[in-house]
């Protein structure tokens, strides 16, 4: 069966995880125009606990090109913006 994911239009946020913590964050991307650093946690995606990164990963590309997520970093919860271009039209 075809991914889902299939034709590209796959969201990135651009960062390499371990479970829910970011060990690398790719220039450029999605993620580092939100500010995420290596070392973050995810804990929230639009105030909705995320427990793994088959969770996040869901999450993201589910509803709204724009979405809160709220990590962990040096012990505080903080709130970064990630937002997606709108994907190119499939013709």
């Amino acid at each position: 069966a075809a991914s889902p994911f299939a034709g590209g239009n796959r969201r990135r946020m651009g960062v390499q995880l371990d479970e829910l913590k970011i060990t690398e964050v790719t220039v450029d991307s999605v993620a580092a125009k939100a500010g995420l650093k290596e070392g973050d946690v995810f804990v929230k995606l639009e105030g909705k606990k995320v427990s793994d990164r088959e969770e996040l990963t869901g999450a993201i590309q589910a509803g709204e090109l724009k979405k809160t997520a709220t990590i962990l970093r040096d012990g505080k919860e903080m709130d970064v913006v990630l937002e997606w271009p709108k994907p190119a039209a499939n013709r």
